[in-house]
């Protein structure tokens, strides 16, 4: 029967298999992220909400649900969301030593988050252009 409660639903599976149907890949995952303020810049740099107040300094979980490479990505601090943003997984090719914020500095002062680099892995976020 496999991962299926009963013989009804391995024949629907079977059936949408047959039918052409090609469902997404799904991921859900989270991690602690340990820059410090993380929050607090990612929510300013992905210029999200109106309260331009600051979150205390602190650790980052960062929260993503995956269909593909292409991910929704929210930021939680304190169990509260502060940003959410649409991202791509791309592999680095090398395994990244810390945990990362690759962001461009623009003429205004402000900064764009690019991309999110996660120690011990190859795995990379990417925002912008190319997610």
């Amino acid at each position: 029967m496999g991962p299926y409660g009963d013989d009804e639903q391995a024949a629907a599976h079977k059936n949408l298999v047959s039918l052409g149907f090609n469902p997404r890949a799904f991921e859900r995952g989270s991690r602690n992220f340990g820059v410090y303020g993380a929050c607090d810049a990612i929510r300013r740099m992905l210029r999200s909400g109106l309260n331009t107040s600051h979150l205390p300094a602190g650790d980052c979980t960062i929260r993503w649900e995956s269909y593909s490479s292409h991910a929704i990505v929210k930021f939680v601090h304190d169990n509260a969301v502060v940003a959410t943003a649409n991202g791509k997984w791309v592999k680095a090719g090398v395994t990244h030593e810390w945990d990362a914020l690759v962001y461009r500095k623009n003429e205004d002062g402000s900064r764009t988050l690019l991309e999110i680099q996660f120690a011990g892995t190859s795995n990379t976020l990417v925002f912008g252009k190319s997610s």
